[in-house]
């Protein structure tokens, strides 16, 4: 992990350097609560959790990769 990356906000827990620089951006530089953020962490490590049953990293994924991904949230009843 970078050590120049901000660390993840409080309650969120880390999952992937670039999503957790992603959440800090939306936390500090779009000044969204930490609710908001959190439902993004949760979205995006289900994400990761997708891609890790394909032995995906999240620097690999394409339209195609995202499409499987909602047609999996859409089989499971889901909202994409």
């Amino acid at each position: 992990m970078n050590n120049d990356a901000a660390p993840p906000a409080n309650n969120l827990p880390p999952s992937h350097p670039l999503l957790d620089m992603f959440i800090q951006h939306l936390l500090v530089e779009k000044g969204l609560s930490e609710n908001t953020a959190a439902s993004y962490t949760a979205v995006l490590n289900s994400l990761l959790s997708f891609l890790a049953k394909g032995n995906l990293e999240l620097e690999s994924v394409t339209d195609d990769v995202l499409m499987l991904y909602l047609a999996e949230l859409h089989a499971d009843n889901l909202s994409s």
